[in-house]
């Protein structure tokens, strides 16, 4: 699971990403906190959005708590 903020979170439910097994998860407190699951087309898309906002795609694959290669 990757913790998301909420701008991104929101991009990602705009896009389609649904909310619940697979796709965005959220803890029911004061202040939720959201969370993705890495499947492969959620992380694809974190990545787009990372593009369109001129970050480091990159970046996301550090993110991740599965790492290819251990």
């Amino acid at each position: 699971m990757i913790r998301l903020t909420y701008t991104e979170k929101e991009y990602l439910a705009n896009i389609g990403i649904w909310y619940g097994e697979g796709g965005i998860s959220r803890t029911y407190t004061h202040n939720p906190k959201y969370y993705l699951c890495e499947s492969k087309k959620n992380i694809a898309e974190l990545k787009k959005y990372y593009e369109k906002v001129g970050m480091d795609p990159k970046d996301v694959d550090r993110r991740c708590s599965y790492h290819k290669g251990r």
